[in-house]
């Protein structure tokens, strides 16, 4: 596995980020793939990514100045091994949770909200954020459910992309 990553380390050009986002994944977090779980600044188009819908190619890997105070997700927050280890999102990264239960209720719920407002003070809380932070989106032929630190998240939408890119 250290292989790989040197091997990919080796290949990559410098990441020349846009303007910012409020969406997205902080450098560091690790994505399943079929090469292993790699962080997600080693990642690039071409790459094979797990997903709920079973491996799909990423097609590009955008990467943006964060706007705004990132959200801390603390190991286990979400559920058991939900997510792995900690990790930083942007506050507008989309979750996707399952088994959620309801207080109160024995009723499941499962459903799809940004991370900000999951946001609890104790282990969902705003992270200090001092300068600039790099955030990185992952763009498929379509949304999909990926995996970061065994928690799933939802894949950067392409039709955004283009107005995205259409504001700056």
């Amino acid at each position: 596995m250290q292989s790989q990553i040197a091997a990919r380390m080796a290949g990559i050009g410098v990441v020349q980020p846009r303007l910012g986002s409020r969406s997205g994944i902080c450098s560091r977090t690790h994505i399943m793939t079929l090469d292993g779980h790699l962080p997600v600044e080693l990642l690039s188009s071409g790459d094979r990514v797990i997903t709920r819908n079973g491996t799909r190619t990423l097609q590009a890997l955008h990467c943006f100045w964060l706007l705004d105070c990132p959200v801390r997700v603390s190991r286990g927050a979400l559920g058991p091994n939900r997510p792995i280890s900690d990790l930083i999102l942007g506050p507008d990264q989309m979750v996707r949770l399952q088994d959620w239960y309801e207080q109160g209720t024995n009723r499941s719920n499962r459903f799809t909200a940004p991370v900000s407002r999951l946001v609890d003070d104790g282990l969902l809380n705003w992270a200090d954020h001092s300068g600039e932070m790099l955030i990185f989106q992952l763009e498929f032929d379509d949304y999909y459910t990926f995996y970061a630190e065994g928690l799933e998240m939802i894949s950067h939408l392409p039709e955004l992309a283009s107005a995205t890119i259409a504001a700056e």
